[in-house]
């Protein structure tokens, strides 16, 4: 899972609740993350990586990739700041980030042409008052730029700069380069390692586990 959710890592998308106040997929729970769905991102993640469309990523390709994956952060960035910062202090509180991401559900059911059920509304509140004490790290009722720097994948320790490792991981016979199937298997891994009972799907409750792990490592 984590090449998937470093690649996503620059996108905007991932801080906001309107993404999971759609529906979810055919035959998913809500919440529910299947390995079919993570497989698929995995090979869209490989054809993003693939700039020549050869069938391989090079190392070449990988830091082509970290630079535009940088560049797409800081955008990211400046366009929440932007947007959001509407008293101009340099900083998000919460009622600015609770208007950025209710403006952004207003946009899915603009774009969905129907509004937003009222229990799928009231659990993208829930994830975007979640996400705001999250990201808050220092604690002080407001979110900096350099805290969502992090959150989007600027700044330091950016998503980008891992890349090259886990490169090198997934090529696993050493030639330079990862087929399609080397690139997934290090994220069907860990999808493995998080489904703990195996079922092809992470649940909420298995994904908050393995977070809760991770920052215990």
């Amino acid at each position: 899972m984590r090449t998937a959710m470093m690649i996503g890592g620059a996108g905007l998308l991932g801080l906001t609740a309107a993404a999971n106040a759609q529906a979810p997929p055919a035959g998913a729970a809500a919440g529910v993350t299947t390995r079919a769905q993570v497989e698929a991102q995995a090979a869209e993640n490989f054809r993003m990586l693939d700039a020549d469309g050869d069938g391989s990523v090079t190392k070449t390709e990988v830091e082509a990739f970290q630079t535009k994956m940088r560049a797409n952060a800081e955008q990211a960035r400046t366009q929440v700041m932007t947007e959001a910062d509407t008293d101009k202090s340099g900083s998000l509180d919460q009622k600015e980030w609770t208007a950025m991401n209710e403006k952004r559900l207003t946009e899915v059911e603009s774009q969905a042409g129907q509004p937003i059920p009222d229990d799928r509304r009231a659990a993208a509140k829930t994830q975007m008052d979640a996400a705001f004490a999250r990201l808050d790290a220092d604690g002080n009722g407001s979110i900096s730029s350099e805290e969502l720097g992090i959150a989007v994948g600027a700044g330091d320790n950016d998503p980008a700069a891992r890349m090259m490792d886990m490169f090198v991981e997934a090529d696993t016979n050493g030639d330079g380069s990862l087929t399609v199937e080397e690139l997934k298997a290090p994220t069907l891994a860990m999808f493995d390692k998080v489904d703990a009972n195996g079922d092809g799907q992470i649940t909420p409750d298995e994904g908050a586990k393995a977070q809760q792990e991770l920052r215990a490592q």
